[in-house]
C-alpha cells in the first residue's frame, strides 16, 4: 500500500487565504529574482537547513535560537527592505 500525501500549489494558496490577514506583505520567487529587487535575505531555517543550501547572499538567522542582536549586528542598511524565510 503506497499513501502520498502533498501540499501542491493550490492547497497553499488556500492555505495562505485562510490564515495570511495580509498585514505583512509577501514577494514571490520570481519577482525576488529581478535584478532590480534589492532586499536584504533572512534564512530563518535551522543550521543544518542553510548550510545544505540557501538563497546567494541570505543571511542565517535561525530560529531556535534566534537572537535580533545577532541579526542587527550583521544588517548594513538598516532601511533596506527584509525579506524572511
Amino acid at each position: 500500500m503506497f499513501v502520498q500525501i502533498s501540499f501542491g500549489q493550490n492547497n497553499l494558496e488556500q492555505l495562505l487565504k485562510k490564515y495570511n490577514d495580509n498585514s505583512i506583505p509577501y514577494i514571490s520567487v520570481e519577482e525576488l529574482s529581478m535584478p532590480t529587487t534589492n532586499v536584504i535575505l533572512l534564512d530563518a531555517r535551522e543550521i543544518e537547513e542553510y548550510q545544505m543550501s540557501h538563497l546567494k547572499d541570505a543571511i542565517y538567522v535561525g530560529y531556535t535560537n534566534f537572537k535580533i542582536e545577532n541579526v542587527t549586528s550583521k544588517l548594513k542598511n538598516k532601511n533596506q527592505a527584509i525579506v524572511v524565510y
